[in-house]
Parts: C-alpha cells; structure tokens; sequence
C-alpha cells in the first residue's frame, strides 16, 4: 500500500547573543566590553530588516545566509569538541558513507534496539576538513550536517547485506512522490488526533514519521496487520473493518 510521506523538518536552536549595557558618551558596551554607537547600529541594523521584511528575494538571501552561518556554527563545535587534530580519513563528493548512530535521535524505545551505523548516504558537500554535508532522506528529521568522527567508510559488509534496497518512490500524475507503507509501529494521542508512527518499506527505523491515523484506516492491509499484532490498539473513526 503507498502513502505520501510528510518531509522533515529542521529546527534550528537559537543562539544567546551578549548583554548590552548603555555607557556614557552615547556608546553601547555588551558583556565582552566591546563598544559601538547606538545610533549608526540601530539605523544598520532597521535597513536591514525592512528590506527583508519587505523584498522577498533579500528574505530568501537571507536565509541562505542564516543557513550558512549555522553551518559554520555547527562545524566549529564539532571540531573543538574532536580529541584529534587530523582526521583519520578524509572525503569527497559523492563518497558513499555510514552515520554512526550514537549522536542521532529516533523513536526507537531502547538505544540497544537501534541501529548503530545508519545509511549509507552520499556525501553532498565539503564544508572542511572535519566537517561533510550528507544527502539525507526527506522522512530523516534530522540536520544533514556531521563532524568526520560520525562517520565511516562505506563497505558492504553483513549490515549492509542484511537491509532491502532503497525503493523508489512511485511518483502520482499529480507528480506527488508516494511510498509503500510497511507496518503501524506505535501510536501516539496528541490534542489533535490520534497518530500512528509508520515504518516505511525497505528504509531506517530512523526515517519513521508520525501519519494521522485517519490516512492510515483508509488501507486496509495495514489496518488488519495492526490489528492482528495490537488487538487493542487505538483506532481512528473512520475506520471501518471489512
């Protein structure tokens, strides 16, 4: 049975930005000490957000560029935090990798049930030398940004063998990208409905996503599938057995 899968999100974590402090002589100071005239930044600063809240195409320059400062953000991070100062192992576009999984979040209940190497994924970009952009999934929710110590070279060893290759997705004359549902793993009631979290045919436990329940009750092999595993599982209104 297909359904169409939601695209992921990302979230970005705001950044704290230091205190500032008025000082005499018509100065700002922030808590560094550093010093700047109130006036000629505050007048910098409102051009630049009306010509953004204003002119689309600066807003979506202006993210780009947001979107490239939280890369450097990120890689900086990852590469204070590194133990090592030269990488093991270096890549390029297009290599093929594996994600360690130890730093990535999923839904499985237990880390022990998860996967410890995710992928593999094709590496997109060279942001330094510590640091790769990988293509991920739509379904993933997850930053596509890794620090080198994340990740390993690709070879195509018993995990490996043991997962389905990737099917493609079936593409709608609406032109809307459908995927074969495999079964209900769980189920969540939130204040707008009930949801159930999907395990997607021949991909990661990682790329699960949360699907109304309601989409879910209009196929009815994984509905009696759920059914047969979960006797008691929640079901929508709209579901009527055959």
């Amino acid at each position: 049975m297909a359904l169409s899968a939601n695209e992921g999100t990302r979230s970005i974590d705001s950044l704290s930005s230091p205190r500032w402090t008025r000082q005499e002589g018509g100065t700002v100071s922030d808590s560094y000490g550093r010093q700047e005239p109130t006036r000629d930044r505050t007048r910098r600063y409102m051009t630049k957000r009306q010509a953004a809240y204003y002119n689309a195409p600066n807003a979506a320059d202006m993210a780009d560029s947001m979107q490239e400062i939280w890369d450097e953000v990120i890689a900086s991070m990852e590469f204070h935090r590194s133990k090592e100062d030269t990488p093991k192992h270096e890549y390029k576009e297009g290599d093929k990798v594996w994600l360690v999984g130890q730093n990535i979040t999923t839904r499985r209940p237990s880390k022990k049930l998860d996967n410890k190497k995710l992928g593999p994924f094709i590496i997109s970009e060279k942001i330094s030398s510590h640091v790769y952009r990988l293509e991920l999934p739509k379904t993933m929710r997850t930053h596509n940004v890794f620090h080198i110590n994340l990740l390993t070279p690709f070879t195509e060893d018993k995990d490996f063998h043991r997962r389905q290759a990737r099917p493609p997705p079936i593409v709608t004359e609406e032109g809307e990208e459908e995927y074969e549902v495999n079964h209900v793993v769980a189920w969540e009631q939130r204040k707008n409905g009930l949801y159930y979290q999907i395990r997607w045919k021949g991909y990661d436990p990682i790329e699960d996503t949360m699907e109304r329940a309601e989409k879910i009750a209009e196929l009815p092999q994984i509905m009696e599938d759920l059914l047969k595993r979960h006797p008691k599982a929640p079901l929508p209104k709209n579901y009527k057995p055959n």
